[in-house]
């Protein structure tokens, strides 16, 4: 049992609220005619990709904060759930003729949770028992 059960009952919320917004960003009609994040660039990438790989960069801390996976094997669903997951809200869009669907939006949702998990790597013991006091 964990040792503060209302702390992780409200990062549940926070992690559903997460996935349901970044859902609806996939599913809406939020583009319009002139969509400024395909004419802007950083670094000579798109401002569209870099925000698709920063907005699944806390997939992972999300999850762990939430569900508290207590074995490695459970580390390794959770990153799957989350690749998935980033897989699923692009894929999603091939069905939808308000959405275009892109390769380059996947790669950069994948990227996003690499990079979340990477951030994490080696640092979840010490993540999960700072948070575990808040």
């Amino acid at each position: 049992m964990p040792r503060f059960p209302m702390i992780i009952k409200h990062w549940r919320y926070i992690f559903w609220i997460y996935i349901t917004t970044i859902l609806l960003l996939a599913v809406l009609p939020i583009n319009g005619v002139e969509n400024t994040l395909d004419n802007s660039f950083i670094f000579t990438i798109r401002l569209d990709h870099w925000l698709h790989s920063v907005q699944y960069i806390p997939c992972i801390p999300l999850y762990l904060l939430a569900f508290r996976p207590d074995t490695p094997g459970k580390y390794a669903t959770m990153f799957l759930i989350c690749l998935g997951f980033a897989i699923v809200s692009e894929g999603v869009q091939i069905f939808l003729t308000y959405r275009a669907f892109t390769l380059r939006d996947m790669a950069s949702n994948l990227i996003g949770v690499l990079i979340g998990s990477l951030a994490l790597m080696g640092k979840i013991k010490t993540f999960l028992y700072r948070f575990s006091k808040v």
